[in-house]
Protein backbone atom coordinates (compact mmCIF):
# COMPACT_ATOMS: atom_id res chain seq x y z
CA UNK A 1 0.00 0.00 0.00
CA UNK A 2 1.24 3.08 -0.87
CA UNK A 3 1.90 5.70 1.31
CA UNK A 4 -0.23 9.13 1.56
CA UNK A 5 0.97 12.74 3.63
CA UNK A 6 -0.57 15.90 2.95
CA UNK A 7 0.72 18.34 0.42
CA UNK A 8 -1.45 21.85 0.54
CA UNK A 9 -4.78 23.36 0.79
CA UNK A 10 -6.02 24.90 -2.46
CA UNK A 11 -8.23 28.42 -1.14
CA UNK A 12 -10.54 30.59 -3.22
CA UNK A 13 -10.74 34.69 -3.14
CA UNK A 14 -12.05 37.13 -4.78
CA UNK A 15 -9.33 39.15 -3.99
CA UNK A 16 -6.29 36.40 -4.14
CA UNK A 17 -3.24 38.98 -3.07
CA UNK A 18 -5.24 40.68 -0.41
CA UNK A 19 -5.82 37.29 1.39
CA UNK A 20 -1.95 36.67 0.54
CA UNK A 21 -1.17 40.03 2.30
CA UNK A 22 -3.13 38.66 5.45
CA UNK A 23 -1.93 35.64 5.74
CA UNK A 24 2.07 37.28 5.26
CA UNK A 25 0.88 40.09 7.88
CA UNK A 26 -1.55 38.57 10.26
CA UNK A 27 0.40 34.78 10.33
CA UNK A 28 4.08 35.04 9.00
CA UNK A 29 3.76 33.23 5.86
CA UNK A 30 5.95 33.20 3.62
CA UNK A 31 5.32 34.00 -0.41
CA UNK A 32 7.14 31.84 -2.46
CA UNK A 33 5.82 32.71 -6.12
CA UNK A 34 3.03 33.85 -8.07
CA UNK A 35 2.49 32.24 -11.37
CA UNK A 36 -0.53 32.71 -13.72
CA UNK A 37 -2.66 29.07 -14.68
CA UNK A 38 -4.05 27.89 -18.05
CA UNK A 39 -7.29 29.65 -17.45
CA UNK A 40 -5.56 33.24 -16.91
CA UNK A 41 -6.38 33.05 -13.09
CA UNK A 42 -2.98 34.03 -10.64
CA UNK A 43 -2.20 31.61 -8.37
CA UNK A 44 -0.10 32.48 -5.20
CA UNK A 45 2.20 30.39 -3.21
CA UNK A 46 2.70 30.63 0.31
CA UNK A 47 4.72 28.66 3.12
CA UNK A 48 3.13 28.82 6.56
CA UNK A 49 5.88 27.03 8.37
CA UNK A 50 6.05 23.92 6.58
CA UNK A 51 2.33 24.07 5.38
CA UNK A 52 1.64 25.13 2.26
CA UNK A 53 -1.15 27.40 1.21
CA UNK A 54 -2.04 28.12 -2.53
CA UNK A 55 -4.30 31.25 -3.80
CA UNK A 56 -6.95 31.94 -6.36
CA UNK A 57 -9.98 33.32 -7.75
CA UNK A 58 -12.65 30.62 -8.28
CA UNK A 59 -12.35 28.90 -11.57
CA UNK A 60 -14.85 30.35 -13.44
CA UNK A 61 -16.51 27.10 -14.27
CA UNK A 62 -16.03 25.06 -10.41
CA UNK A 63 -15.52 21.69 -10.26
CA UNK A 64 -18.30 21.42 -7.54
CA UNK A 65 -21.31 23.54 -7.01
CA UNK A 66 -20.16 26.30 -4.25
CA UNK A 67 -21.87 26.67 -1.10
CA UNK A 68 -20.04 30.26 -0.99
CA UNK A 69 -22.02 33.01 -2.30
CA UNK A 70 -18.71 35.24 -1.28
CA UNK A 71 -16.32 33.15 -3.55
CA UNK A 72 -14.44 32.63 0.12
CA UNK A 73 -13.77 28.63 0.51
CA UNK A 74 -11.50 25.62 -0.27
CA UNK A 75 -11.35 24.44 -3.71
CA UNK A 76 -9.45 21.04 -2.37
CA UNK A 77 -6.84 19.83 -0.32
CA UNK A 78 -3.53 17.46 -2.20
CA UNK A 79 -2.45 14.48 -1.12
CA UNK A 80 1.02 13.20 -1.86
CA UNK A 81 1.94 9.93 -2.31
CA UNK A 82 5.21 8.20 -2.51
CA UNK A 83 4.09 5.43 -5.17
CA UNK A 84 1.57 6.95 -8.07
CA UNK A 85 1.24 3.97 -9.37
CA UNK A 86 0.30 2.08 -6.76
CA UNK A 87 -2.12 4.53 -5.52
CA UNK A 88 -4.19 4.39 -8.81
CA UNK A 89 -4.51 1.26 -8.84
CA UNK A 90 -5.28 0.64 -5.24
CA UNK A 91 -8.12 3.75 -5.63
CA UNK A 92 -9.52 2.24 -9.08
CA UNK A 93 -9.51 -1.07 -7.43
CA UNK A 94 -11.67 0.34 -4.48
CA UNK A 95 -13.98 1.85 -7.15
CA UNK A 96 -12.52 5.31 -7.49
Amino acid sequence: MPNYWFDHVHLNSPDPIGTAEFYEKMFGATRQGVRQLNDGRTLIDLTLNESSIKLSKPRIQPLVPSASPTGHEIEHFGLRTDNIEAAVAELKSNGV
